[in-house]
């Protein structure tokens, strides 16, 4: 016996373990090194996977086309670092902020990425968004505190939210449209009623900032990612710690879950995207191949890939 458990069931595990890691497989498919030698703060991927879109710290906005291979445009239109990106759930409509506060919505159906309509009311730099997924509500966070819900069919804000007791760094909504999450240096995750924005539960295990979470497609875990170097795997009904990932040399900055609810990837400024499974509790692998700061990380839920990005200044695309 070995802590309690018998040899043979010790050594089943182990194997087990190994044949999990032996069933994943990831490569790098492509390396864009961007136009300019700019961080890559924030990516977004289009619903239907044509566009890859990058934010820098200079504030520019580049178009990546999957199905040409070339920089379709750049807009140079924020004058600070644009932190947030995300489409508009089945269109090419783009959401972008910035460190000044400003949220702006871009319309690229008419190919001219023409700026459709300007979200006011943050007073600090724009931190992270999270859209619902019938694309009629937007939620962000703010270095000035506060979490903000917008109609997006008339750009009015529906709530503001002044409930964490410093800088709000992550956001994430939930697959079903319910509930909507917020958290960030005051080190507690906070879930709400997308509907009455009442707090349904608060969450804290973290012993530094939240930096990330992200809320997997089946709507079962919540995972956080934190300046303590660690992730965190929580289910999203209770609250409830499931697992903590230790492994990072430095802090984490941003998360990503694929399209099958397991597998967590993890950026982190110790330079290296790690790669978790939360079925088998473990690290699959470590991805080495940024040379600086991991700051970004999209996956898309229509195949198996993952785009990375930080101070190299470069994007990767990832297939698995």
């Amino acid at each position: 016996m070995v802590g309690g458990m018998s040899l043979a069931t010790l050594l089943t595990t182990r194997l087990k373990l190994r044949s999990d890691k032996a069933k994943f497989d990831i490569k790098l498919v492509k390396n864009i090194k961007i136009t300019s030698e700019a961080e890559i703060w924030s990516l977004a991927i289009s619903s239907n996977g044509k566009w890859i879109t990058s934010g820098k710290n200079t504030g520019t906005i580049e178009f990546y086309n999957r199905q040409t291979g070339d920089i379709a445009k750049i807009l140079d239109r924020h004058q600070n670092v644009t932190r947030a990106l995300v489409f508009i759930p089945q269109t090419d409509r783009l959401i972008s902020g910035d460190g000044d506060g400003n949220i702006k919505i871009w319309n690229r159906d008419n190919h001219n990425n023409s700026l459709e309509m300007q979200l006011q009311g943050h007073s600090g730099s724009i931190w992270a968004f999270a859209i619902s997924p019938d694309g009629k509500t937007l939620v962000s966070c703010s270095e000035d505190e506060s979490v903000r819900i917008w109609n997006l069919e008339t750009g009015e804000k529906n709530a503001i939210i002044f409930s964490h007791d410093t800088v709000v760094y992550a956001v994430a909504f939930s697959p079903d449209n319910r509930v909507f999450a917020s958290a960030g240096k005051d080190r507690i995750i906070k879930v709400w009623d997308a509907n009455s924005r009442k707090l349904l539960q608060s969450i804290s295990g973290h012993q530094d900032a939240i930096r990330a979470i992200a809320i997997s497609p089946d709507g079962k875990y919540l995972v956080s990612g934190s300046w303590d170097k660690t992730v965190k795997v929580w289910q999203l009904n209770t609250g409830k710690l499931i697992t903590t990932f230790i492994g990072h040399e430095n802090r984490v900055v941003t998360i990503a879950i694929a399209r099958d609810s397991d597998t967590v990837f993890s950026g982190s400024t110790d330079n290296t995207i790690k790669v978790w499974s939360i079925k088998s509790d473990q690290l699959i692998t470590t991805l080495s191949q940024h040379n600086n700061w991991v700051l970004a990380l999209a996956t898309s839920q229509q195949e198996n890939l993952l785009v990375s990005g930080g101070k190299d200044s470069t994007i990767k695309l990832w297939q698995y």
